[in-house]
């Protein structure tokens, strides 16, 4: 008989990357919450630079 349920593998595996936010993984160096908000940044543009290689790893095929 087929096995239809996802593997104890295959669970770990979707942890591991939902450890990491997309925020983290997509943007470099994304704002960090403080005190339960995220400051603005001193400067337009400032942590929304795209880290490509994470755009590459995540990507559908």
């Amino acid at each position: 008989m087929a096995e239809y349920f996802p593997t104890p593998e295959w669970f770990e595996e979707r942890q591991e990357k939902r450890e990491s936010t997309y925020a983290d993984a997509i943007f470099q160096n994304p704002p960090s919450p403080e005190n339960g908000s995220i400051p603005l940044p001193d400067e337009p543009g400032v942590s929304t630079q795209l880290n490509r290689e994470a755009l590459e790893h995540f990507a559908i095929e």
